[in-house]
């Protein structure tokens, strides 16, 4: 990594710690200099404001999910292949940053009404198009019958996280099930499977 790369990590790793602690209107550039050491100069050079700063910090955190090994693979039947689909999506949306960063950006929806539905449409595109890649996968080898690809994929994402993470981002769960959320995957394949799955 260059020294360029290494502060412009180092800048929005900052900026992270400030945000979640502080929240946007708190929060000052002066702020990230000193956490981040980098100069004020080197923040602007980075990043022209607080708001691109903002931005360039939810893009970082949901960059990860797409970084990682989370890609399926269209020659695995749907049972396996969906299972290890949820177990990394939650891992990931019940990250205790994830959660932190999602409750910011609903406090900050007003004031940016349009950035945050961007911004997650576009870093959670590449995520969202594996499945519906791999689910049309699946109708071509006539595993799965499915008219809307993008909604059967909607529906999934939606029944993992209806259960757990909305009670949990509105903090009525204190700490999360390990085992509710075991069982909630399956349930979740099994009702999805139910609906699309070809019996042959």
């Amino acid at each position: 990594m260059t020294r360029a790369k290494q502060k412009h990590a180092a800048i929005i790793q900052a900026a992270k710690k400030i945000f979640l602690k502080q929240g946007f209107s708190a929060t000052n550039m002066q702020d990230v200099t000193d956490l981040a050491k980098v100069s004020k100069r080197t923040v602007y050079h980075h990043f022209p404001d607080k708001t691109a700063l903002f931005q360039a910090v939810l893009a970082e955190h949901w960059e990860r999910i797409n970084n990682a090994s989370y890609f399926l693979n269209n020659d695995e039947m749907p049972e396996d292949a969906l299972k290890k689909f949820a177990k990394n999506f939650l891992s990931f949306l019940y990250q205790r940053e994830t959660v932190a960063l999602f409750r910011l950006m609903i406090a900050e929806s007003a004031r940016f009404p349009t950035l945050c539905q961007t911004l997650l449409r576009q870093r959670k595109a590449p995520f969202t198009q594996a499945l519906i890649d791999y689910l049309i996968a699946q109708k071509n080898m006539g595993n799965l019958k499915i008219k809307d690809v993008e909604l059967a994929a909607s529906q999934f994402m939606g029944l993992l996280k209806e259960d757990q993470f909305w009670p949990k981002l509105l903090g009525f769960i204190p700490e999360l099930n390990p085992k509710r959320i075991s069982t909630l995957v399956n349930s979740a394949i099994d009702v999805f499977l139910a609906a699309y799955r070809i019996n042959k």
